[in-house]
């Protein structure tokens, strides 16, 4: 480390303790420079990124937004999963999210662009955002890992995501996640969750969605 930058009221490690004159202390011993960096503020109301996970949590996407100057997005490799999606109706694109805890859980309108392609991946428009539906969590109906997981349906796209790069970028939370008593409740579900996604962004402009959607 040579110049660290970190915010001027941050603290952190145990009881969050350490703030920027105990970070300058040991600047000085091991040859760092520490530059501490004003509030910001969005409307009156301080940016954190502590604020924002509540946010994120509550499920306050365009609030989040605000706060963040852009919508919240996770981006990841798609990965083999049980193919489970096929057979309900609705294949997804699995994203792996390396975390035992997220800031999100639920289910989401969302636009996703490819950002690199895999091996196996046809011809579309990378630089393009396709309308989607995606589901953060565990999956309790079909599987018992504690490991949550970004699971994404995409409207009206047709072609094989496997090895590619995915960016999800959130725009409405519409519900919980929750556990189902047989697959074809769960089935059910997921295409009420595609009708509330298509009619939320077909409420955002009347040609909201051929413009997502478009090759």
């Amino acid at each position: 480390v040579v110049h660290l930058i970190m915010g001027a009221d941050s603290h952190f490690g145990r009881g969050g303790e350490g703030e920027v004159e105990l970070l300058r202390s040991y600047g000085k011993q091991y040859n760092f420079d520490v530059a501490p960096t004003p509030t910001c503020e969005v409307g009156g109301e301080r940016v954190s990124s502590s604020r924002i996970r509540v946010l994120l949590e509550a499920g306050e996407l365009e609030k989040a937004g605000q706060l963040l100057g852009r919508p919240y997005t996770i981006s990841g490799k798609v990965i083999y999963g049980r193919q489970l999606g096929r057979t309900l109706g609705a294949p997804t694109a699995n994203i792996a999210l390396h975390r035992l805890r997220t800031a999100m859980a639920g289910v989401y309108a969302v636009e996703a662009r490819l950002i690199s392609r895999g091996a196996l991946q046809t011809e579309q428009d990378s630089a393009h955002w396709h309308a989607g539906v995606a589901n953060v969590g565990t999956r309790p109906t079909v599987n018992e890992s504690i490991q949550a997981i970004l699971e994404v349906y995409l409207l009206n796209y047709r072609g094989d995501l496997y090895g590619s790069r995915l960016e999800i970028r959130f725009r409405q939370w519409l519900r919980e996640e929750q556990r189902f008593d047989s697959l074809d409740m769960l089935k059910a579900q997921i295409q009420r969750d595609i009708e509330a996604a298509t009619a939320w962004f077909a409420r955002q402009s009347p040609d909201s969605l051929n413009e997502l959607e478009a090759p």
